[in-house]
């Protein structure tokens, strides 16, 4: 082809703009701008409004001090306002945490140690409850007298909470005095037999938490009879004494005793300190851990 050809060819070649050949191709037609006269007028956009306007007048009746709200508009405004409105009405919760009390019944669960029961073996067995109700009056009635021979003061009236009969048809008796209890701790303090009942006094294993004593990091070469010879040289109403669970390591333990007399069991620890073999150790009262009442059926609480 010659170069004649060619610029004929060229002329009779009508050139279309880009914009009409992208419209041609995509067969759509050009997008309308949308003006903002346009959108303000719209009916979504004016029942937006109507909506905020309405939310607007009903929190404003709460809490008239909060800015207004004027439109779609003011989007950030808006949320800053109901981020506001929500640290208001939120319920704050560490001071929830600080405002709730405990109850006394709660304090009182936690720190009540109840004591374990007081269990006298019976020979022949009884069968009822008027049998029991008998030999529990002839007992209180030989306790008293050696009472007062031992000059032991009550602070409560000679008696028990409440007695019974077990399955084994012996005496099961309940009481709340520490007193009481220190002092059927002593089989000597009880007779043989009553009406023709022998007695026999199941001594507990502990005494109550408020006669036990802790000596801290004592030497593992320092052997637990060692130490029970020691308080024994000192004083004469030492009940038990053990290696307390849980402190033992390879060098020192800490050891718990228990005092039936409450007399040695404060001078002891006005002292604070205990001489052994040769040696000064720390002497503190034991205190229990509390008692927690878990609830079934809120987790976690």
């Amino acid at each position: 082809m010659d170069t004649n050809e060619r610029d004929t060819l060229t002329r009779n070649i009508q050139c279309t703009p880009r914009t009409d050949r992208q419209n041609q191709q995509e067969g759509t037609p050009k997008r309308h701008r949308v003006l903002e006269v346009d959108f303000k007028r719209d009916d979504n956009v004016r029942m937006a409004q109507r909506k905020r306007q309405r939310n607007y007048e009903n929190r404003s009746r709460l809490q008239p001090n909060d800015p207004p709200d004027k439109g779609i508009n003011q989007n950030v405004q808006s949320h800053q306002w109901n981020n506001s409105s929500y640290k208001h009405s939120a319920p704050d919760s560490s001071r929830n945490v600080k405002s709730q009390t405990v109850l006394h019944q709660a304090l009182r669960y936690a720190i009540d140690d109840r004591l374990p029961p007081i269990r006298i073996q019976c020979i022949p067995k009884l069968t009822n409850q008027k049998e029991a109700a008998n030999i529990i009056k002839k007992l209180l009635k030989n306790i008293e007298q050696e009472l007062n021979r031992l000059t032991i003061r009550l602070q409560v009236p000679l008696g028990f909470d409440n007695y019974i009969v077990d399955r084994n048809e012996d005496l099961v008796c309940f009481t709340n005095s520490i007193e009481i209890f220190v002092f059927f701790s002593d089989p000597l303090h009880i007779p043989n037999s009553i009406t023709n009942v022998n007695l026999k006094l199941v001594l507990p294993k502990k005494l109550p938490p408020q006669l036990n004593i802790v000596m801290k990091f004592v030497d593992n070469n320092i052997s637990l009879e060692e130490v029970k010879e020691g308080l024994n040289e000192q004083y004469s109403s030492l009940y038990t004494i053990e290696n307390m669970v849980g402190t033992m390591n390879e060098k020192a333990r800490h050891i718990r005793f228990d005092m039936r007399s409450s007399d040695e069991y404060e001078a002891i620890l006005n002292k604070g300190k205990f001489l052994l073999v040769g040696r000064i150790f720390d002497v503190n009262e034991f205190l229990p851990s509390p008692k927690l009442l878990i609830c079934s059926r809120c987790p976690g609480q």
